[in-house]
């Protein structure tokens, strides 16, 4: 409604019941939020909300379906990608990043969730990770 309806963004945040925490809800999907969310009034929504907290956060569509995440990348400081483990293909994911890379996004990092944990406690182990050259690092924890 911010967006598409001109409310202020004071009026339209929520209360989480959370301290120091509040949610701006995407409320009515408009016909065209692409083209709304590309908008100078999406950039001034997003201005404002820097200037009245200290951190601002938003929950985009998957990159591959839509484009809305790819038209919000250019107006946030930066993106962390959240890949779902077993369900999102390495290529897939190398995909994403050089979409997001090339609409000039500011890639701060990877979550990644849904990971089955076959064991339980701490221990003794190794993690994977992909560095900047794409390929696959091995680390011991």
């Amino acid at each position: 409604s911010c967006i598409s309806m001109g409310t202020a963004v004071a009026d339209a945040v929520q209360a989480t019941g959370i301290e120091g925490l509040d949610a701006l809800t995407v409320g009515v999907i408009p016909p065209n939020p692409s083209e709304l969310l590309g908008s100078e009034r999406m950039k001034n929504i997003l201005q404002r909300a820097k200037e009245e907290y200290d951190y601002v956060l938003i929950d985009t569509p998957p990159v591959m379906p839509v484009t809305d995440a790819l038209i919000v990348s250019r107006f946030v400081d930066g993106v962390i990608l959240t890949i779902a483990s077993g369900e999102v293909k390495v290529e897939m994911a190398r995909d994403v990043k050089n979409q997001l890379v090339h609409a000039g996004a500011n890639i701060l990092g990877v979550v990644l969730n849904k990971v089955r944990s076959e064991h339980h406690g701490y221990g003794y182990g190794y993690y994977y990770y992909y560095g900047n050259d794409g390929e696959k690092h091995k680390k011991s924890k």
